[in-house]
């Protein structure tokens, strides 16, 4: 599934010519991010099909304003409370993903992502974090 977010509807018209049969959803609503809307035609679609994603992939998820960035990373934490689906936000060099309690091995060196990685601590108190293999660990 492929769920864009176009800020006209005419270019969704324009989308579903190129490639026909694709389903095209409208949103009138204005109380949600687009990113947010995307979610949510997701959760409705595996709800109907009672088909569970593995994964959701999110292109071009930074950049922007910082409201807008914000924005993006309070829908990823919200996503992961009340979802099991992994959701990753992709960008150009940059991946980024909500990490749940636990112990966690992440291997970078794909080639896709930069040359930094951060830990941040988003919604909750982290009391116990050590890492291996970064230039500064914790």
């Amino acid at each position: 599934m492929i769920v864009v977010a176009l800020s006209l509807y005419q270019m969704a018209h324009w989308f579903n010519h190129r490639f026909q049969g694709t389903k095209i959803a409208k949103f009138n609503d204005q109380d949600s991010t687009d990113f947010e809307k995307c979610l949510s035609l997701i959760m409705k679609h595996e709800k109907i099909t009672n088909d569970q994603f593995d994964v959701i992939y999110v292109l071009g998820s930074h950049g922007g304003r910082l409201d807008q960035s914000l924005a993006i990373l309070n829908t990823l934490f919200k996503h992961t409370k009340s979802s099991e689906t992994p959701l990753f936000l992709i960008a150009y060099d940059t991946l980024t993903f909500v990490l749940p309690p636990g112990r966690h091995k992440i291997y970078v060196n794909t080639g896709l992502e930069g040359s930094f990685c951060g830990l941040i601590p988003l919604g909750d108190t982290v009391r116990s974090i050590s890492t291996t293999g970064l230039a500064w660990n914790l």
